[in-house]
């Protein structure tokens, strides 16, 4: 959190922080959000959660169905759940917090993911309105052509 150079009041900001942090998931989700999903742990806390919490976690779920729905070549179905999937996203991933190369890369990885479901919804929206026009999905086909 402050790199090298923490101030002698480090452990009581934390504390603070983690209090904080405790209400405002609590308040998010009183069953969920109890005291116990963060514990104390040494040298430190520990976030319990299962999959299902995480929008992460559904988002790469969604854009998963999306792709099995293309390869069915359900078009409309598959922009439907990148539509789900799109409206998880709320902005950068990380982008108020500082981060090192693991979640940074995780950042990459996420950023490159919501690139593929913005392009795929495009793509099946085309398929699914104009699917007899091969000029509208000639970009689509090189793309996400279903096997």
């Amino acid at each position: 959190m402050w790199r090298d150079a923490p101030p002698r009041t480090a452990a009581t900001t934390l504390q603070v922080y983690i209090s904080q942090l405790r209400k405002l998931l609590h308040a998010a989700d009183p069953e969920a959000g109890r005291r116990a999903s963060l514990t104390t742990r040494r040298p430190g806390y520990l976030l319990r959660l299962t999959p299902n919490q995480l929008d992460l976690t559904e988002f790469e779920e969604l854009h998963g169905r999306g792709g099995e729905a293309m390869q069915r070549r359900d078009y409309e179905e598959a922009a439907a759940l990148e539509r789900r999937a799109l409206a998880l996203w709320r902005g950068p991933l990380l982008c108020d917090t500082p981060h090192g190369a693991l979640l940074g890369s995780a950042a990459v990885r996420l950023a490159e993911l919501r690139v593929a479901a913005l392009e795929r919804r495009a793509c099946t929206a085309r398929w699914s309105v104009n699917s007899r026009s091969s000029q509208a999905t000639s970009h689509c086909a090189r793309t996400y052509t279903p096997t």
